[in-house]
């Protein structure tokens, strides 16, 4: 890892960060596995910046939908 990276060990409910602390926070294939997503969602917002980027990914599945993409 570079130098300056730094490692927190926390639950996704209650990150272990300031306020207003990421520029991009990226979730891939989280949120669907978590038993409450909406406190996630929260501390996401809590942490990432005003101005800050969200790029959040699920595997959904449904004999509905054969495909989704999202902008």
């Amino acid at each position: 890892m570079s130098e300056g990276v730094r490692w927190e060990n926390g639950y996704a409910e209650a990150l272990p960060l300031e306020n207003n602390f990421f520029d991009v926070v990226i979730t891939t294939n989280t949120i669907d596995h978590t038993q409450s997503p909406k406190p996630v969602l929260g501390e996401i917002n809590r942490v990432l910046k005003d101005d800050g980027f969200l790029f959040l990914t699920i595997h959904g599945y449904s004999r509905r939908v054969r495909a989704v993409k999202v902008f």
